[in-house]
């Protein structure tokens, strides 16, 4: 589960609910600037315990929270460190292959191995895993268990996925490269977990990302089965860094 931490934005204080909704029972106030951990979220509400709901409109990320991304005022950290860093939270990273949840040879930060292979480092990582790459000469089935790199070729292999992914990105949307970095690292974030095809679906967000309405493109996300069900915080970390106008 992806946990994140909150604070309260709400002068008056917020209530918390039994569930989430207004006819939740209510169970106590929170007051302004109360540091919370967020659980889960679905329509428009936020888990902070069991049986805890509080409104989302009313939480922020907390700024001392730099374990998700960093905003454009540490100009020491570069776009493709951010993405990095957001992808190792909310992809995982696993130096050994491991069966993702759909079934895929995986390792890294989500690469999926049977589609892409090795496309960098092969050398390097075949003569430290000789058994698997016999057993791939051979097609052998799970030829991949086993398999195991370091943490420099999980950056490149990440490296090489985020080219790849940015590459589509350009080719589908010939905006994305005009898009600050901020909004162009929230939409790469989401290719990278829905591809292509599943991010082709999120027209309304498209269309006011290109139109530059930052806020509703993360409003109109938020109103998705993928921030309400699927991927919960991830959804409103992404959401928060797309309505940030500050350059990476």
């Amino acid at each position: 589960m992806n946990c994140m931490t909150m604070k309260v934005n709400a002068k008056s204080g917020l209530n918390v609910r039994m569930k989430p909704g207004l006819s939740g029972e209510f169970i106590k106030l929170l007051s302004n600037d109360t540091i919370v951990t967020v659980y889960e979220s679905k329509d428009g509400w936020s888990r902070i315990g069991v049986g805890q709901w509080v409104s989302a409109k009313f939480l922020i990320l907390d700024e001392k929270d730099h374990s998700y991304f960093q905003l454009a005022s540490d100009r020491d950290i570069n776009y493709n460190d951010i993405l990095y860093e957001q992808l190792k939270r909310d992809e995982g990273s696993r130096l050994q292959c491991y069966q993702c949840s759909a079934g895929k040879p995986t390792i890294g930060i989500g690469h999926n191995l049977q589609a892409n292979y090795l496309p960098v480092c092969t050398k390097e990582i075949w003569d430290a895993n000789p058994k698997q790459k016999l057993d791939y000469e051979k097609k052998v089935v799970n030829c991949w268990e086993g398999l195991v790199i370091t943490e420099e070729q999980q950056r490149k292999l990440f490296n090489y996925d985020i080219e790849q992914c940015e590459i589509k990105l350009q080719e589908e949307f010939s905006w994305y490269t005009s898009l600050p970095d901020n909004q162009r690292c929230s939409l790469c974030n989401m290719c990278f977990n829905l591809g292509l095809g599943g991010l082709k679906g999120f027209v309304k967000m498209l269309d006011f990302l290109k139109a530059g309405e930052y806020e509703k493109a993360a409003d109109e996300a938020l109103q998705s089965k993928w921030a309400k069900k699927d991927v919960g915080a991830r959804a409103i970390r992404v959401t928060r860094q797309m309505r940030t106008k500050s350059e990476v």
